[in-house]
């Protein structure tokens, strides 16, 4: 697996790394063109470890940050593919409040180790459909490549969402992580939203709340919140509305970005 803690120290294969620019908004924590809320900073609850390494991520890199400057967001989990569905590296950053990755270091871009050339770039957030790049780009280059203009820089079929009239953003509510966003049924995505509350503070209240760094806050204020006014499940139904045309609350809306799988062993990355 890939592993990474400090780019100022790094065990190199083949090539020194080099870092690649790019930008992306959360709808969940979008607020207003270029800027997120960063209440998972300020209220201490991100991991000071990235958080991919369970399923369906199964990241199991070591990127680390002890502590967080003001303006960051969250992790995301940035990959390069040589085609829309084989990857060939994988790595953890930081998201600031602007929408530029950060690697663990805080400087802008991320660092990869594999050679360069034309890779499409996938970019995964925990509760967030995935997004993925229309055409592969250079790497390394000089050009940002920037996810919020979808018309300078296209992104691979309807995996985007108009967050205003010149600005796109990740589609926010797939809980299950099955690429798909439900309201009702079964496997749906708004259920979990109380099951995580009821699972903490117990009972059976669907106005309980509970407080952390749990991938059922949508809005990503810090808080699960199932009912009232700014809960969570509302940006579900609100998404599957917008993006399909349908009022029914058994709308489904499909992501598109295809699963990457890694078609040849990854290179090593090592650090100390």
């Amino acid at each position: 697996s890939i592993t990474y803690t400090n780019p100022a120290r790094l065990i190199l294969y083949g090539h020194n790394p080099y870092s690649t620019k790019i930008k992306v908004l959360l709808q969940g924590s979008w607020i207003s063109q270029d800027s997120m809320r960063t209440d998972l900073r300020t209220y201490g609850l991100l991991p000071s470890s990235q958080p991919y390494n369970y399923a369906p991520y199964h990241y199991q890199g070591v990127e680390e940050r002890v502590a967080f400057s003001e303006g960051i967001c969250d992790w995301v989990l940035v990959e390069l593919r040589s085609s829309p569905d084989s990857v060939v590296e994988r790595r953890a950053g930081l998201l600031r409040y602007d929408g530029i990755v950060l690697d663990t270091n805080e400087k802008t871009g991320i660092y990869f180790n594999t050679e360069p050339g034309e890779y499409y770039i996938a970019i995964y957030h925990r509760n967030h459909l995935p997004v993925l790049s229309k055409f592969p780009a250079y790497i390394p280059g000089d050009t940002l490549y920037d996810f919020t203009d979808t018309v300078s820089f296209p992104v691979y079929c309807n995996c985007e969402i108009n967050v205003d009239s010149a600005t796109s953003a990740m589609i926010s509510g797939d809980l299950t992580h099955d690429g798909q966003l439900k309201y009702s049924g079964s496997s749906n995505d708004r259920s979990l939203v109380l099951q995580k509350i009821l699972s903490i503070v117990g009972g059976t209240s669907i106005t309980a709340t509970t407080t952390g760094y749990h991938q059922e806050d949508l809005n990503m204020n810090g808080q699960v919140k199932y009912s009232g006014t700014g809960n969570d499940p509302s940006l579900i139904i609100q998404n599957i509305v917008y993006l399909t045309g349908s009022n029914a609350i058994t709308g489904v809306f499909n992501g598109c970005v295809p699963t990457g799988s890694f078609k040849r062993p990854q290179r090593p990355f090592l650090c100390g």
